[in-house]
């Protein structure tokens, strides 16, 4: 019997030349791509896996380029903020300029007219140019959000606050001056009730300071220095104690008091001068630690602690009516409150003694807010109501045609510079976050393109060995079908012939 099983054989090797095929075009085509998975048939799981690391890697290489946009707007508001600030240093030397004595009014005209043109300048660094630098300077350019990657919480706000000639300057709040008076002998115990608590807030930083009995100016702005000092000094916070109180003469003659405890005598001239009581006082400045100063028409004499310390005049006498009237002042201006607090006469019989609590200024570049948390009596406290805010003075406000303007302009531009300078500060501390931001996510991003190539990349040694045990087998199933198809061909010439 003539067995015909060559033609299982053939199939055999049909099948083997259909797997080496496919096998082969597989490894064809994962050596012309790179990658293992060239369909999602290939490895189902990890089609999906890299999808969605692909997407990480998408949302990373945005965020690194959303960063380099941020950081340009940056790096040209730093620019105008570099410029503001050279500005504002050369009116402050214009300032120190007019300050100085020796100047004449025609001097101080001249370097006035200067600062103006500063100013001028100022202005159109700040509000002209170009819309796009307008836009980072005038405080419109607020919380935006820079998209770091997918997701809500992958995202930072930033915001540049304004610095236009409105909104910079000096902003100052201060307590009110207030005024004690005994009948008796020896010193007044003070105005001042313990108890409450004097509360200071500027930038979200606190200090707070609880009162005590007969407290000063200066020991209140000690207390807030120990209680928050630190918070206060970020803030841009200045304390400034003073005590002033004004004399007037209401009937010439010779008296005698205590200053802060120190013997004091002056005669009060028919026309109410003040001068030869000035000079006894002034005569004892080191030893009382406190100054007088007529005014013009020397009827009016200003004493001054400028430490902040508390004024206190006490064994008034005189032998023929004499009397002095009192008018505790604020920054140099009457504190006009109530008869009694804020004002008062000493005379033999009456008052005899006073005891004057200056004022605690507080000076910034932002709103300073102060707030007693209880109500004390009208001249027990350093502030009377709940909440007391701060004005506001414009740096455009400046001049420096006399003495005492320059003197505040070079406090109104120390506070602008400070304003200028923290919002230089924030651009440059926000510039070395972007910084290492771009660094951590382009760390990130290659981690993430490892990953990717992992999954989806081909092992090139390994599809060239497939590929060529693919050749070799379909080589040797095509050679096994060669000699199928020779075997099936002689069996049918044996039956022909």
């Amino acid at each position: 019997m003539i067995n015909s099983g060559s033609a299982g054989a053939v199939n055999i090797a049909l099948q083997a030349i259909s797997a080496a095929d496919q096998d082969r075009s597989k490894s064809m085509e994962s050596l012309q791509t790179g990658e293992r998975i060239n369909k999602a048939g290939d490895d189902v799981a990890g089609v999906s896996g890299a999808a969605k690391l692909r997407g990480e890697i998408t949302a990373v290489a945005q965020g690194i380029r959303n960063i380099g946009d941020f950081g340009g707007f940056l790096g040209t508001a730093e620019t105008i903020h570099t410029g503001a600030i050279d500005i504002l240093q050369s009116m402050r030397v214009l300032a120190l300029q007019s300050a100085n004595g020796v100047n004449s009014g025609n001097e101080r005209f001249s370097i006035n007219d200067q600062a103006q043109n500063l100013l001028t300048q100022y202005r159109q660094e700040t509000t002209g140019g170009n819309l796009a630098a307008r836009f980072l300077v005038d405080g419109s350019f607020s919380d935006k959000q820079l998209t770091l990657g997918a997701g809500d919480d992958k995202s930072l706000n930033i915001s540049i606050r304004s610095i236009q000639l409105p909104d910079i300057g000096r902003f100052s709040n201060g307590t009110e001056a207030s005024m004690s008076f005994t009948t008796g002998a020896g010193a007044a115990t003070g105005p001042i009730q313990s108890g409450a608590v004097f509360r200071v807030n500027s930038l979200g930083k606190t200090a707070e300071a609880t009162l005590e009995q007969g407290m000063s100016a200066r020991q209140l702005a000690d207390k807030l220095r120990s209680n928050g000092g630190e918070s206060l000094a970020a803030a841009g916070v200045e304390l400034i104690a003073t005590t002033q109180v004004k004399l007037i003469s209401l009937a010439a003659g010779n008296m005698e008091f205590k200053l802060n405890g120190v013997s004091v005598g002056g005669i009060v001239g028919a026309d109410g001068d003040l001068t030869n009581l000035s000079s006894q006082l002034n005569a004892q400045s080191n030893r009382t630690g406190v100054t007088a100063s007529l005014d013009a028409s020397r009827t009016s004499l200003t004493l001054t602690d400028a430490r902040g310390n508390n004024i206190s005049l006490s064994d008034f006498q005189s032998s023929d009516g004499a009397r002095l009237e009192l008018t505790a002042l604020e920054d140099g201006a009457d504190a006009g409150a109530t008869s009694g607090i804020h004002t008062g006469v000493l005379e033999s019989g009456g008052n005899l003694g006073a005891t004057i609590t200056g004022r605690l200024t507080l000076l910034g570049h932002e709103n300073i807010s102060i707030m007693q948390t209880a109500n004390t009596g009208a001249g027990q406290g350093f502030v009377e109501g709940d909440l007391k805010n701060s004005t506001f003075e414009s740096l455009g406000s400046v001049d420096l045609s006399t003495a005492e303007g320059a003197m505040k302009a070079v406090s109104i531009l120390d506070h602008s510079i400070a304003r200028v300078e923290t919002g230089r500060g924030r651009l440059g501390a926000t510039q070395n976050t972007l910084d290492s931001l771009t660094r951590g996510l382009g760390r990130l991003q290659t981690n993430l393109e490892s990953s990717h190539a992992y999954i989806m990349g081909a092992d090139m040694a390994k599809e060239v060995s497939h590929y060529a045990q693919s050749r070799i087998m379909l080589n040797a199933a095509q050679a096994m079908l060669g000699q199928g198809m020779k075997v099936q061909s002689q069996f049918l010439n044996l039956l022909q012939g």
